[in-house]
C-alpha cells in the first residue's frame, strides 16, 4: 500500500545574515510520503525561490551548511496562514 502525503509548514530563518542578499524569514509549505521527505521537498523549493544559495548548497546540503537555512519551528498540516504575518514572511509553497 502506498503511503499518503502529508502536508507540513517549515518556519525558517538563515543562519549567517552576513551572507545572504535577503534577511527575510521565510515559511515554507510543502508535502511528502515521509517527514524527511518534506524537508528535502522543502529545500528544493527554498533553493527555487533564492537562487543565489544554489551557488553553495543543494537540497542535501541546505540545512547543515554554514550560510545554509535553520528550520525554527515545524508544524504538521499547513499553519503558515494562522501563525505568520505575510509582510514579515515570504512565503514559498512547494
Amino acid at each position: 500500500m502506498p503511503l499518503s502525503k502529508s502536508t507540513y509548514t517549515f518556519v525558517c530563518d538563515w543562519l549567517d545574515y552576513m551572507t545572504q542578499i535577503t534577511d527575510n524569514k521565510f515559511v515554507v509549505v510543502t508535502d511528502g510520503c515521509t517527514y524527511e521527505e518534506a524537508v528535502e521537498n522543502a529545500a528544493k523549493a527554498i533553493l527555487d525561490f533564492f537562487p543565489n544559495v544554489a551557488a553553495y548548497a543543494t537540497p542535501h546540503t541546505l540545512w547543515d551548511h554554514e550560510r545554509g537555512a535553520i528550520r525554527l519551528a515545524e508544524f504538521h498540516g499547513d499553519q503558515s496562514g494562522h501563525l505568520l504575518d505575510h509582510d514579515t514572511y515570504d512565503h514559498i509553497r512547494a
